[in-house]
């Protein structure tokens, strides 16, 4: 019988600095209002474009997140948004139509067009300079 090794195992102490981060950086995030709501319209290197959604309260209080259809969206805010290697970017997984959901750290690399995205950062002279973004999957 081999003897037990203590220590944590690589994929424990990633998932514990996974645990870390996720629990350090969105803690703050639900805490304030993103900047920016919307849809990627556009990508290029370190920045995108947002058509931005409207947010109305609902006859219940609860919000309703407004954003154009496939199409027109000319009635809707467009916002660029740059980002460089600074920029945290994570994903936010809605499960069960709202009632739970799941965060998980990721990079630029994730971002597409059509995501929904929720950006928090300091207005810029040609639009919003992002210091987290987060891309909104609903399963």
């Amino acid at each position: 019988q081999q003897p037990e090794e203590s220590g944590e195992t690589p994929s424990e102490e990633k998932a514990s600095t996974l645990e870390s981060f996720t629990e350090n950086t969105f803690e703050k995030w639900e805490d304030s209002n993103p900047n920016l709501e919307g849809s990627i319209k556009e990508l290029q290197e370190g920045q995108f474009t947002v058509v931005e959604a409207i947010t109305e309260k609902a006859d219940n209080g609860g919000d309703i997140v407004v954003s154009p259809g496939n199409g027109d969206d000319s009635e809707f805010n467009k916002v660029t948004v740059t980002y460089d290697e600074n920029t945290i970017v994570a994903i936010q997984t809605i499960k069960n139509g709202g009632d739970s959901y799941e965060m998980s750290e990721a990079t630029a690399d994730f971002l597409s067009e059509g995501h929904m995205v929720k950006v928090w950062g300091t207005p810029s002279s040609n639009g919003l300079k992002a210091t987290w973004i987060c891309i909104v999957m609903v399963v």
